[in-house]
């Protein structure tokens, strides 16, 4: 095996681990302890380590953690943010009951030319009137994001919260 496939092998095996051991749970102490020991032996994190770490911090109702993760992630290991990536820390937003910061998030996303059909869903999943929808139906679609099946069930479920057809 070559060095570069081993170094891969090992992304692998550490985000895999990231997520059984310690993503569902939020348990971002044992998380962070496992990310230092793979920066240590020299496995740089792939996207996808971090948009786990980021899912940690959201399980963990951490939402500034999670965020910071954004930060960390071009930073100090130079990856970009992808949907996934904001899509988790709008949602982890939401789910602290924090809606501007989430609001604030999406629209990073957009500046970031990151912002897809997940990021929508996740802020429509936490919007607090029907008054929303359309706008944010209208920003998805300026940018020329199509919204999946997910962004259209949140829309429609805020909708009929409100008895609106």
């Amino acid at each position: 095996m070559s060095a570069g496939n081993h170094l891969n092998a090992r992304l692998v095996s550490y985000t895999k681990r990231l997520n059984v051991e310690h993503a569902a749970q939020g348990d971002v102490e044992g998380a962070r302890r496992l990310i230092d020991q793979m920066l240590a032996e020299g496995v740089v994190p792939s996207v996808v380590t971090a948009n786990t770490l980021i899912k940690t911090y959201r399980e963990a109702r951490m939402p500034k953690g999670a965020e910071a993760v954004l930060r960390e992630m071009m930073l100090d290991w130079g990856l970009a943010a992808d949907g996934a990536s904001y899509c988790t820390v709008i949602d982890a937003w939401g789910l602290s009951g924090s809606l501007a910061d989430a609001a604030r998030v999406l629209y990073a996303a957009e500046v970031a030319g990151a912002a897809d059909s997940r990021c929508y869903a996740a802020r429509l999943r936490h919007v607090v009137c029907a008054d929303e929808v359309a706008p944010l139906l209208a920003r998805a679609k300026q940018r020329g994001v199509p919204l999946d099946l997910p962004a259209c069930n949140a829309a429609l479920a805020v909708l009929a919260s409100e008895g609106r057809a």
